[in-house]
């Protein structure tokens, strides 16, 4: 096994069994409260490289790892991803594991807002599948992709159920947390979709809960 692999999991492993503390300097929210954020006008710039401890420079390059190690580097980072509440919203379902692990690497050290409890949401397409780090698997950009003006047309693609259903977005119930987040009605339509799929799985018994969820500021507050 690539000799800077097994401390590196070891180091991911921590992390994952106990995330870093809220990266914003002085500030204490109740994680039962964790919507209230009207106070929180300047989310702390981050990188993953600060937010974790861990440096590029202990990583290894994708080509020094073989299959197996590519693989149990991946499940590590979309676990550590998930503890952490990041999420890469364009990730193809069956993107190579040594693609994802490059892609990982190569947003190591650039910035992000990570908020506390909201997470960070990356969106890595380019919208220029020459330059996409998908390539022909992108969601979006690729000249295979349903582009989401043709979502909303009948016999292109579409809103289902896990049971088949077909589902009319204009039908589908708006929770209150939403009408209150910064992406309620956005202009981006990808975004749109995302937060309709979000909406659907809420079936109205329990509480909806949205970690892309980002709360409008309201100056006077």
């Amino acid at each position: 096994m690539n000799p800077s692999l097994p401390p590196l999991l070891t180091e991911i492993n921590a992390l994952i069994s106990r995330p870093p503390a809220s990266p914003v300097l002085g500030l204490d929210i109740d994680p039962e409260n964790r919507y209230c954020m009207e106070d929180v006008e300047f989310p702390y710039t981050t990188t993953l490289e600060k937010l974790t401890g861990i440096f590029s420079k202990a990583m290894p390059a994708v080509f020094e790892l073989n299959e197996e190690e590519c693989h149990l580097l991946a499940v590590a980072f979309k676990k550590l991803f998930e503890a952490l509440n990041i999420c890469i919203v364009d990730l193809p379902h069956d993107f190579p594991d040594d693609d994802f692990i490059a892609l990982i690497l190569d947003n190591w050290d650039k910035k992000i807002l990570y908020i506390p409890f909201e997470g960070y949401q990356f969106e890595c397409c380019t919208g220029d599948n020459e330059t996409c780090p998908y390539g022909k698997k992108c969601l979006f950009c690729s000249p295979e992709a349903i582009h989401s003006d043709e979502i909303f047309k009948p016999g292109c693609g579409g809103f289902f159920r896990d049971d088949g259903t077909q589902v009319d977005p204009l039908t589908v119930h708006i929770p209150d947390l939403c009408l209150d987040c910064v992406s309620f009605m956005d202009e981006d339509r990808e975004r749109n979709i995302l937060c309709t799929l979000s909406r659907m799985s809420y079936d109205g018994k329990e509480e909806f809960i949205c970690y892309a969820f980002r709360r409008v500021y309201k100056s006077g507050k």
